[in-house]
């Protein structure tokens, strides 16, 4: 297994590596770069690998399978983004090309080998593209035939400034492809992992505790009945499951816990938990002092966290507009006002569940996204304004939460921040950048530049 761009400081390498894969051997290349970009990883049990060339874009590299009493080469690949420095990987490659057998190379070759491979406002370059297929052609390898996701990278940037490029391959040569005809590779999604942990691993307590609880009923059904068979298949088959949830458990805790120093045998959940909960009092924020020396926030906090009242309810129901849009439901508040006799008690019992046990029904946050015209003629997108209309319920939990937060505000954020802040106006910033620019014309006047950012976007888009 290859891991490239590990973002791991050598100092910190051999713990990750003692602890994430012990019964692997690894391979670095720290000392022909600094990050250590390359990490090989296999089972010995397996497979034994052989080093044969550490570059600071490659892992070359001998493999012996003991299955098949076979040897081939790999070269394990994470080129520069740097056009001159993946010229020294392309003679390197050219080099080892002639020194091979079977040959299979995997990795990230940051270059695309085709204008094909990019999807972009703006083409690739074709000096680079032409430096990776000499090189290729030369070394006589070709990619071998791959599904999923085509694209393997992307910048994630907005519809008009993305890319996505073809940047991972699988290439073999041709002894390797007579000898293995039918080697393809699988190319995963972005975020494949995190879908996987979710799919495996979500809620794993909770999943453990009923595991146990039917592995327990099973055990006391044999107890009745010490000659059944299929009870005794049962268990068997509820054990695998249960003790590979129950390690998983006990090593998802430990990473919780910060523990390095318990051994992997460990599986004692309560101390796992106990050490996460220490954790947290640990990193709870009881007081801050602000630049003046003054410590407010614990008063601050005091008003924060009491008890919503039906009074501070009524009051943020009937500071809301009355002709403002409804939301999904069609109940704007001018319906909660006339009708705040009859409604009012279960409305208050509500929005105070709701603060007690921070559960939001799918219908109260519900809200319709709705398109507000800037101009008298709209052609595109962008003559648009995007408004989002919200239930009455979940306007009175804003409400409620601005209200609180209105007076620690000004404390807490800089006077730099004029806008949206209780007592500040925003035209003080129009009125300073007035009075800077004011002198720009003068002839005589010290080299400076003004920027005006552009943040239209940042509201116009969802």
């Amino acid at each position: 297994m290859g891991v490239l761009e590990t973002r791991i400081k050598e100092k910190k390498a051999k713990k990750v590596i003692h602890n994430k894969f012990k019964a692997f051997k690894v391979i670095c290349n720290y000392n022909a770069h600094v990050n250590g970009r390359i990490w090989l990883v296999w089972k010995p049990t397996t497979v034994d690998i052989h080093p044969l060339i550490i570059h600071s874009q490659f892992i070359h590299c001998e493999v012996f399978h003991h299955a098949t009493y076979t040897k081939f080469h790999l070269t394990m690949i994470y080129a520069s983004n740097n056009a001159r420095a993946r010229d020294d990987l392309w003679h390197n490659l050219r080099t080892i090309s002639t020194q091979v057998h079977k040959w299979i190379l995997l990795g990230d070759f940051n270059v695309v080998r085709d204008v094909t491979e990019r999807i972009s406002n703006t083409p690739p370059n074709l000096a680079d593209i032409l430096d990776c297929n000499s090189c290729l052609l030369h070394c006589g390898v070709a990619d071998i035939t791959s599904t999923g996701c085509e694209m393997t990278w992307t910048n994630k940037q907005d519809i008009d400034t993305i890319v996505w490029s073809k940047l991972d391959r699988a290439l073999t040569n041709v002894e390797w492809q007579l000898q293995y005809p039918a080697t393809s590779a699988v190319f995963l999604p972005a975020g494949r992992l995190k879908a996987l942990h979710k799919e495996n691993f979500n809620q794993i307590s909770q999943r453990v505790h009923t595991d146990r609880d039917q592995l327990s009923d099973c055990r006391k059904a044999i107890h009745e009945d010490f000659s059944s068979t299929d009870l005794y298949e049962k268990e068997r088959e509820l054990m695998a499951p249960y003790l590979a949830l129950k390690a998983a458990e006990s090593t998802i805790l430990k990473q919780k816990a910060k523990l390095d120093h318990i051994s992997y045998n460990d599986s004692s959940s309560k101390y796992f938990s106990a050490r996460i909960h220490e954790r947290q009092q640990q990193q709870f924020i009881g007081h801050i002092k602000d630049k003046d020396g003054n410590e407010r926030i614990e008063d601050d906090i005091a008003g924060l966290i009491k008890p919503i009242g039906a009074d501070e309810i009524r009051a943020s129901v009937f500071s809301i507009g009355s002709d403002k849009s409804p939301g999904p439901d069609g109940f704007s508040s001018a319906f909660f006002k006339a009708s705040w006799d009859a409604v009012g008690p279960d409305y208050c019992k509500a929005i105070q569940a709701y603060f007690k046990n921070g559960r939001l029904s799918k219908q109260a946050n519900a809200t319709l996204i709705t398109l507000i015209p800037k101009k008298s003629v709209c052609n595109t997108v962008m003559d648009f304004r995007p408004i989002s209309c919200c239930t009455t319920f979940y306007k009175t939990i804003s409400k409620i939460l601005t209200t609180r937060f209105q007076n620690i505000l000004p404390h807490i954020i800089g006077t730099e921040q004029v806008a949206f802040i209780k007592g500040r106006n925003i035209h003080e910033n129009i009125m300073m950048s007035q009075s800077l620019v004011k002198c720009y014309g003068r002839k005589y006047l010290t080299p400076r530049c003004l920027v005006k950012v552009d943040i239209r976007k940042a509201f116009d888009s969802l």
